[in-house]
C-alpha cells in the first residue's frame, strides 16, 4: 500500500550523489520549484526509521527540492516534498515495477491554468530525456575541485621546500665566505692619534735568519727573494720563484717597504689571489 505523505526534506536521504546531476539542470529545476512552490511529481520513499526515509526514485528531483529551499531558506514550503512511501512489504512489487518501466512520457496531470508555466517548466527540467544520470568526472564539480585544490596544496609545498633548502645554502655559503674573510681581513691600522709609540726598527736580513717569524704576514715583509721562494715551493705555490719576485718588488713600492696587511699583500702582488693567499696563511703558520 502506498502512503501520500509531506515529507520534511531532513529526513530524506539519498543513494546517489549529488555530484552525480549537473549543477546547471539542478539550479534549472529549483528556480522552477521556487516558482511553482513545490515539486510537481511526488517522490517515491521507504521508511528506514522513525521519521526517516530513503528514496526509490526520483533523486533528480529531491535535490532540486534541496536546491530550491537553499536559494529560498525563508519559504517553508520548499523545506518539504510531496512523497509517496512505500510499506516494507510492498517494496519488492514496487521495485520491480521501477525496473519494469520504461523513460515513456508520463501521463497528464491536472494542474491549474495559474501553475501550469511554472508546472511544465518544472517537467520540462525533469525530463528523462534531458538529464543524464551522471556527468562525465571531469564535469564533476565537486571532485574535480577537491582533487585541484591537493594537486594546488601539493605544488605549494614543494615550492616551500625549495625555498627552505635555497634559503639555508644561502646561509651556509655566507658563513663559508665570513670565515674566509676573518682570515684575510687584518687588523684596521691604528689611527694616529693612537699611536704613541714609536714603531719598532725595521729588522735587517741577517735578524731576520735569526729570529723565527711565525706570523705569516711579518714572513712576507721580512723574508728575502731567496727565503720567500724556498717556502713558497715547500707549500706548493706554483712558479714560486715568479711569486717569491713580484712579492719582493712590489713590498719595495710600499712607504716603509712592508704590506699593511693580507689584504694589501693579495692587492698588491699580481697573480696572488685569495685561495693562494689562504694556502700560504694556513701552511706558514704551521711551519
Amino acid at each position: 500500500m502506498l502512503n501520500f505523505l509531506t515529507i520534511d526534506l531532513e529526513s530524506i536521504t539519498s543513494s546517489q550523489l549529488r555530484s552525480s546531476f549537473s549543477e546547471a539542470q539542478l539550479e534549472r529545476l529549483a528556480d522552477a520549484i521556487i516558482a511553482a512552490g513545490g515539486v510537481a511529481s511526488p517522490i517515491l520513499l521507504k521508511k528506514t526509521g522513525f521519521e526517516k526515509y530513503e528514496i526509490l526514485e526520483r533523486h533528480f528531483e529531491y535535490y532540486g527540492a534541496v536546491r530550491a529551499s537553499e536559494k529560498e531558506p525563508k519559504r517553508p514550503e520548499l523545506t518539504e516534498v510531496n512523497a509517496l512511501i512505500v510499506s516494507e512489504a510492498d517494496e519488492p512489487a514496487v521495485e520491480t515495477q521501477l525496473s519494469a518501466m520504461s523513460p515513456t512520457k508520463e501521463p497528464s496531470k491536472i494542474v491549474p491554468e495559474a501553475d501550469k508555466p511554472a508546472v511544465e517548466t518544472q517537467l520540462s527540467a525533469t525530463s528523462p530525456t534531458k538529464e543524464p544520470l551522471k556527468e562525465v568526472s571531469v564535469e564533476n564539480s565537486s571532485s574535480f575541485d577537491l582533487r585541484l585544490t591537493k594537486v594546488e596544496l601539493r605544488f605549494e609545498k614543494l615550492i616551500n621546500d625549495l625555498r627552505a633548502e635555497e634559503a639555508q645554502k644561502q646561509q651556509k655559503l655566507e658563513e663559508r665566505l665570513n670565515s674566509l674573510e676573518s682570515q684575510i681581513v687584518p687588523l684596521q691600522k691604528p689611527s694616529k692619534d693612537s699611536q704613541t709609540t714609536p714603531p719598532p726598527p725595521k729588522a735587517t736580513s741577517d735578524e731576520s735568519k735569526t729570529i723565527p717569524l711565525k706570523n705569516p704576514l711579518d714572513q712576507l715583509n721580512n723574508l728575502d727573494e731567496a727565503e720567500l721562494s724556498v717556502k713558497l715551493e715547500r707549500s706548493r705555490i706554483r712558479t714560486p720563484q715568479k711569486m717569491a719576485a713580484a712579492i719582493a718588488n712590489a713590498r719595495k713600492k710600499k712607504p716603509e717597504q712592508k704590506f699593511e696587511n693580507y689584504q694589501d699583500v693579495i692587492n698588491s702582488v699580481k697573480g696572488l689571489g685569495d685561495r693562494r693567499m689562504l694556502t700560504i696563511i694556513d701552511d706558514w703558520s704551521r711551519q
